[in-house]
Parts: structure tokens; C-alpha cells; sequence
């Protein structure tokens, strides 16, 4: 979060019911976003693990709650697995796979209110911008958090820099 102050004019954590799937916020300007989705899972992220959170996001978009953002990242400890660095790389298959997998996973899980059933989606995902999502890996976000006055507090300073050694004396000495 102190990272990205710097990158946005603002930076709002959102997450809970009601968010409509947004965790962290950051604002470009008056118009333009890009969103934070934080998984704590003890696992790599697979395509399971996301489907219900891009459903949502274009749920929110179709409905006119939310504008669709400019970048959509997937954050968690572990990263994300090779299956869905792999679709996060292929827009074109990330749509497919997402219809494929709407009954299992979205349908039932995008609001409690209703089932939201892929016809009623349909267009808005063929028209949806898939090239949005990737992901921020455990590296880079250890990285980012290194830029941080919180770094040190959560890792500790890492390793001190050795004083600078003395000159080796011009006469050898004797016992």
C-alpha cells in the first residue's frame, strides 16, 4: 500500500461484502483505476481460484456499479501457478476458459442475491478486455514492499554493510 502511494494519486483499501470485488484501489486520476485482487491462499493461485473474481468484476462493469479498469492485478504470497501465468498470458483463452468454468464457479458465487447465469453475461464477456489481468509476483511484491518506511519493521534491515577495511601496513610485523 505504501509502495503504490507513489505510483497514484490515491490508494483506498476496499475489500469485504459490498466491494464489488475490488480489494485495493489505485486511483490514476478522476476517472481511471487500476485494482489490487489479494488472495492470502496457502497455494499458488490457480484459474479456480480467479474465475469468481473476474465474473464479478465484469458482473459490476455490466451493471453499471464500477468502471472496468485500466489493469486488473492477482496478488497472493505464493504467486500464481504455471496454468494461470500461462492464461493470464492469452487473453483469448482466459475468455474462453472463463465461459467454460461460469456454471461451476461464478454462477452462484457473484452475488448472494441471485444466480447470474453466463447468457445474461455473454456479450459483456465477448466485448470485455481480457489483456487487463495479470499478476503482481511474490518477488516484485517484496520488492515494491522494500520501498516501503515499513519494510524494516516487518524484515528486519537484511544485512548491515561491512565497515570499510583498513589498509594492509607497508612493514611486516615481527613476533
Amino acid at each position: 500500500h505504501g509502495y503504490l502511494k507513489d505510483k497514484y494519486t490515491s490508494v483506498n483499501k476496499c475489500g469485504g461484502s459490498g466491494d464489488f470485488g475490488r480489494d485495493v484501489i489505485g486511483q490514476i486520476d478522476q476517472t481511471t483505476w487500476d485494482n489490487y485482487q489479494c488472495k492470502h491462499y496457502d497455494h499458488p493461485l490457480a484459474p479456480g481460484d480467479v474465475w469468481v473474481e473476474i465474473g464479478k468484476l465484469i458482473f459490476h462493469v455490466t451493471e453499471g456499479n464500477i468502471s472496468a479498469p485500466e489493469n486488473y492485478y492477482f496478488v497472493a504470497p505464493q504467486g500464481c501457478g504455471k496454468t494461470l501465468l500461462d492464461l493470464l498470458n492469452k487473453p483469448e483463452e482466459l475468455r474462453k476458459k472463463l465461459t467454460e468454468n461460469w456454471e461451476k464457479n461464478c454462477k452462484k458465487k457473484i452475488t448472494s442475491k441471485k444466480d447470474i447465469l453466463l447468457t445474461s453475461l455473454q456479450t459483456a464477456i465477448d466485448g470485455f478486455d481480457f489483456s487487463i489481468f495479470s499478476a503482481v509476483g511474490p518477488l516484485d511484491l517484496i520488492e515494491q514492499h522494500g520501498k516501503t518506511r515499513w519494510h524494516a519493521a516487518r524484515f528486519g534491515n537484511g544485512l548491515q554493510k561491512r565497515p570499510q577495511a583498513e589498509s594492509a601496513p607497508a612493514d611486516i610485523a615481527t613476533k
